[in-house]
């Protein structure tokens, strides 16, 4: 981009920025350091590079680790290192988005990633411009990519009550300890996985709030540890909802939670 009163000389190597949006802030991306135009012979290096030495994503292709703004957007800025050729040129940019463990949340599923890919940089231009060159801002629309899908397990207890005599056991198991599989075979093990699973309750005499109901062990809701006995917690209706009846809903943010209930009349009497 030059000057009103002739063409300047550039200052900068030419920009593409990739813009990944709807990151959630716990995930770390990686990118590759250099990408290598699919036709002709082009490359781009990544601006402002750390890469990785270690773990899975270091070879075959060298990769940075980059992390989310607190608004979850990830900017990856290539500057063109090399030309090889007149025309247009293409690019595969493969990119791997790790996440902490238990570390999704509904917002997550609810919003898919997207990408945009732009010159850079980029904005309004007041002479004299202070890079060269600068692009106009895209008008363009990112495209949809991926989107996160909450590991959970819903319960549903279609009747439970603690109203005239009666009162209701319940439990829930976090099975994801044991060694039954999906497929079988020594290597079928289930992956431990742990959370606190939220009751919600549907009827008459319904607690205030319907979710996260304190348990009779004081916690929040339904503690599940991963522990090799294989979590298991009992408790009764009358000491999270006493006086309520209809059904209840437990939501864990886990795989392989499995549940029980039976009712029982008159437990406190003698006859």
């Amino acid at each position: 981009m030059g000057s009103p009163a002739g063409t300047g000389t550039a200052t900068t190597a030419t920009q593409i920025a990739i813009t990944l949006n709807n990151i959630p802030t716990s995930a770390t991306v990686y990118v590759p350091v250099t990408l290598a135009a699919t036709t002709g012979a082009t490359t781009l290096v990544l601006s402002g590079a750390t890469p990785i030495t270690t773990g899975p994503y270091s070879t075959p292709q060298q990769l940075s680790a980059l992390t989310p703004s607190a608004t979850g957007v990830v900017s990856a800025i290539y500057a063109v290192a090399t030309i090889g050729s007149i025309g247009p040129q293409m690019f595969s940019v493969p990119v791997v988005v790790q996440f902490a463990a238990n570390s999704a949340t509904p917002e997550t599923g609810m919003n898919a990633m997207n990408a945009l890919i732009t010159y850079a940089p980029s904005g309004a231009v007041t002479w004299p411009a202070s890079n060269i060159p600068t692009f106009a801002v895209s008008t363009g629309t990112p495209v949809g990519g991926s989107a996160i899908t909450l590991c959970q397990t819903s319960l549903l207890f279609p009747f439970v009550t603690n109203q005239l005599g009666f009162d209701t056991g319940l439990v829930i198991a976090n099975t994801s300890t044991d060694n039954l599989g999906t497929a079988p075979g020594p290597t079928s093990l289930a992956k431990p996985q742990s959370g606190t699973c939220s009751l919600s309750f549907y009827g008459t005499a319904t607690p205030t709030p319907s979710t996260g109901v304190p348990d009779p062990m004081g916690s929040a809701g339904v503690t599940s540890t991963t522990n090799t006995n294989g979590p298991v917690h009992a408790f009764l209706l009358s000491g999270v909802a006493p006086g309520f009846q209809g059904y209840m809903i437990a939501t864990c943010p886990f795989q392989y939670a499995h549940g029980y209930a039976f009712l029982a009349y008159n437990l406190t009497q003698s006859t």
